[in-house]
């Protein structure tokens, strides 16, 4: 233990620890540009696990980055194409898969409790036999499970204790192999770094900037005007935005990933609580973090008009089975 009395943890030598502070709002077009930056060119081997803290963000994330597209503006600029059309192989196919402008050349695959055993298994192995693939997960993958050649941890949100940090972690870097794991915070949570440091773990910062460089300027990728090029960074967002906002599917998992996030943002352990409070959070903000233009009074509305939907949907199909039976059962 640490002079304080704190537990302190040892991890792999060959494990290069990394944080980086992201502004709350920006912080789907980090995670998307950060991998971007992984899954390119396609050569390159690449499997990286996303951790997230509740099963609605898996699916939203899920969704959100296996169909994501490169914006006009980065196509244009970087003159590049996420997927390359010679490319025979299959590992392109599926989530994520073969198209001629698709942000992520890999099938992005999830793991969560509310999945049957059988697609545990499935998403187990199909991840365990690729060389390139993004999984998004809860924390029933930060234990017991042993993938190969993982290349990037990426905690997208902060552990509830530091032992959950330890063992998400622990996915990479695994036996004699190298790996690195990278932590996202928001300004208000960088605090945080004072924890682990507290229990021996110390963390190089990887600058946000760098993140833009996936829509570089044309013209040999300088940048001929910095307002121009953040322009052309948070066109992903836009896209984004688009998407949750005229697809009912992702409208939905959005608000639902929403709700979830601060619902579990109020989870954290006793020693991280003054570090990660509901209250620190600026809502319209974590609204923006999942491509929610709405306000978050509009937000909650709606959640409330699809829970009473979805109940009176489900006590009318009750009713509707129920009087069935009771037909069958008259003409017997």
């Amino acid at each position: 233990r640490g002079a304080a009395g704190q537990r302190v943890f040892s991890l792999p030598s060959k494990l290069r620890q990394h944080f980086m502070v992201v502004e709350c709002k920006q912080r789907l077009l980090a995670l998307c540009a950060f991998l971007r930056q992984r899954a390119v060119p396609s050569s390159r081997e690449c499997k990286v696990i996303v951790f997230v803290s509740c099963v609605a963000e898996v699916k939203f994330l899920q969704h959100i980055l296996a169909r994501a597209v490169l914006p006009s503006q980065w196509i244009e600029a970087d003159g590049d194409r996420a997927c390359d059309p010679d490319d025979s192989d299959d590992e392109g196919a599926g989530p994520g898969g073969d198209g001629p402008h698709h942000l992520l050349n890999l099938p992005v695959l999830s793991l969560h409790g509310d999945m049957v055993q059988g697609e545990r298994t499935k998403t187990f192995f199909a991840f365990t036999a690729a060389r390139r693939a993004v999984l998004v997960c809860t924390d029933v993958a930060a234990r017991g499970l042993d993938f190969p050649r993982v290349d990037w941890i990426v905690q997208y949100d902060a552990p509830t204790d530091v032992e959950e940090y330890v063992h998400r972690c622990g996915r990479t870097a695994r036996m004699t192999t190298e790996g690195d794991a990278l932590l996202l915070l928001m300004p208000h949570e960088d605090k945080y770094l004072h924890t682990l440091g507290s229990h021996g773990l110390r963390l190089s910062l990887l600058p946000p900037d760098s993140l833009r460089m996936v829509a570089k300027q044309g013209g040999g990728g300088k940048s001929r005007d910095r307002g121009e090029g953040l322009e052309n960074y948070l066109a992903l967002q836009r896209w984004a935005e688009d998407v949750v906002a005229t697809c009912p599917t992702a409208g939905d998992l959005a608000m639902d990933a929403y709700t979830a996030f601060i619902r579990a943002y109020s989870t954290h352990s006793k020693e991280n609580k003054k570090i990660f409070h509901p209250k620190a959070l600026h809502l319209g903000h974590v609204a923006a973090s999942f491509g929610l233009r709405e306000a978050p009074k509009k937000i909650k509305m709606a959640q409330r008009r699809r829970h009473s939907d979805k109940d009176a949907a489900h006590k009318a199909r009750f009713h509707r089975d129920k009087g069935k039976r009771k037909g069958e059962g008259g003409d017997g």
